[in-house]
Parts: C-alpha cells; structure tokens; sequence
C-alpha cells in the first residue's frame, strides 16, 4: 500500500508539505510517492518521499481540448488539475503495476485511526460517493494497473461524450 500525493502546476502549497511531513510521523510505515509535473519544486521534501514526474505529453490531449473555458479560468485551472490527476495516477501505475495506492487530495487530512488495511480487501477501482449521481475523489483507490486503466477507458469515454463533467 502506497499514499500517493499530486501537485499539478508551479510551487507546492504549504499545506501539501504540511500534510506530508504530519503523514510521515502519524503513519511512517505507509510510503508517499507525490507526484509532480516540475521536479524542481520539490527540492525541499523530507527523504522518505518518492517523486515521480508526470509527463503532460502522455495525456491524450483531445480529452482536455474541448472542455468549457469557464472551468478553465476556474480557480487556476481547478478543474483541469482536478481530472488530469487520475491520468498522472494511471501513468505511475503503470510504471508500478501491483503497487496498491490510495490517492488523496492534499488538504485531506488522516487521522491515526484511517483504515489502511481495509483497502486491502478490495479488488476494484474505489472513491467516495457524494449521492447517486455525484461522486468525491477526495479519497481515490486502485488496487493495480489493469484497474486503473479500466477506470482512465472509462473517463476518457465520458469526457468526449460530456465537456462539461
């Protein structure tokens, strides 16, 4: 099981390095891997974390070309980063097939008592559901690679039918 953090565009926020630094101490047997698009912003984290550079490039870029330009503009890009976080997901996985991971957003924040071993019993693609039809990625599961490439076919899909997810 692996905690992997994400940080899209420039320089870490302050709460993201907070977050990293309080998982270390409350949960030091849990790796962090952050990914990031700039390495050089990442010249001060604590040793025990792993990066690894996501690379824009891979991403089919047609998925993000056509979406609405207001969520765009939207908070820096907001939701743009939003999305494009399962892709920088999907190509640590596949670099790290069998490595379970749990992603969370960088503001959520654990408490000693956080189910770690629960992920262990599941075998799909898992995230917080809000309602019926709205789901949270606040927390983000994948049990291995082919999971998640399930779920990248399956987004992707929705967002050439739907620009406006």
């Amino acid at each position: 099981m692996r905690l992997v953090l994400i940080h899209l565009g420039g320089k870490l926020p302050r709460h993201l390095i907070l977050n990293i630094n309080r998982h270390l101490d409350v949960f030091p047997k849990i790796p962090i891997t952050l990914i990031v698009e700039e390495t050089n912003s990442v010249f001060n984290l604590h040793k025990n974390v792993d990066i690894f550079q996501y690379n824009r490039l891979l991403t089919n870029k047609s998925l993000f070309s056509n979406i609405d330009k207001n969520r765009l503009d939207f908070r820096e890009g907001f939701w743009i980063y939003t999305m494009e976080r399962f892709f920088a997901l999907h190509q640590f996985q596949e670099m790290n097939r069998e490595v379970p991971l749990v992603h969370l957003e960088s503001d959520v924040l654990t408490l000693p008592n956080f189910p770690w071993q629960t992920f262990n019993e599941i075998k799909h693609v898992a995230w917080s559901k809000y309602s019926t039809s709205r789901d949270v990625a606040s927390i983000f599961f994948s049990p291995n690679y082919h999971e998640i490439n399930w779920f990248i076919s399956k987004l992707s899909e929705l967002m050439l039918e739907n620009y406006n997810l």
